[in-house]
């Protein structure tokens, strides 16, 4: 399974528990975008990339944005089979935003706090 296919289903995960929480939040909406776009058949690199002459290694944004995305699908998967609570995974969206926050994509960062938020509202006390 390819790293692009395995983030669409971690991606599809955290739409699925945020909508059992909340139907039709914004954040399960824009995971649901995002998995359609990971789902999708990388473009081709251009030459001219900056990345190009460095055999296309990922910048340390990209390699950080990966691995947070990661976390989550680990996260999800311990709730999922009862290794862990949803307030357990708040912590674990609450930490990775607070230590994420500004060093990977914006859009990846944005979607980690309406997350944060969501699982904040419902999270048992």
């Amino acid at each position: 399974m390819s790293e692009r296919h395995e983030f669409h289903i971690a991606c599809r995960a955290g739409a699925d528990a945020l909508n059992k929480h909340r139907p039709g939040t914004s954040a399960a909406a824009k995971l649901t975008v995002l998995a359609g776009r990971l789902i999708e058949a990388p473009k081709a690199p251009k030459r001219e990339s900056p990345n190009a002459s460095k055999g296309e290694w990922p910048t340390m944004r990209e390699e950080l944005t990966r691995k947070a995305l990661q976390a989550v699908q680990v996260a999800n998967a311990a709730r999922d089979a009862g290794r862990m609570t949803d307030r357990d995974l708040w912590f674990v969206i609450d930490a990775l935003f607070d230590v994420t926050h500004g060093l990977i994509a914006e859009d990846m960062s944005a979607l980690l706090y309406r997350a944060r938020q969501e699982l904040k509202e419902h999270a048992p006390k």
